[in-house]
């Protein structure tokens, strides 16, 4: 069974990203439903990143194997975000999100700072 990861790609740098966290550039406080094309690419780029890259595959205890995002997914599900009129996820929520992701793929759909994520990707 496979199970793509919303941070990003979802969920999710300015600079191209790397592995030591930090944010993507984008003004935290920004809604992701309101973010440009530009900004959407940044947030990509830097948790593709942080994620270990698009395509990066990991098998999860219960055969689950969760796949990072490649930058097309990504901003796909941003700018399908962008389309809820209820959805108030903001950068900071997202990033927060990714960067659980990149600490353990396999419990980040039930990690707390997903939440927001969650409600917004369903």
């Amino acid at each position: 069974m496979h199970r793509h990861v919303l941070i990003a790609a979802l969920m999710l740098g300015a600079c191209g990203g790397d592995d030591s966290g930090g944010s993507s550039g984008v003004d935290s406080s920004k809604q992701v439903k309101d973010l440009t094309p530009a900004e959407r690419t940044s947030e990509c780029q830097w948790g593709i990143a942080l994620e270990g890259g698009a395509g990066k595959q990991t098998m999860c205890p219960d055969n689950v194997t969760v796949t990072v995002y490649t930058q097309a997914q990504c901003e796909s599900s941003l700018a399908a975000i962008a389309t809820s009129t209820t959805c108030t996820l903001t950068v900071a929520q997202l990033e927060a999100c990714t960067e659980a992701s990149a600490t353990d793929p396999c419990t980040a759909l039930s990690a707390p700072a997903c939440a927001a994520v969650i409600v917004c990707a369903q």
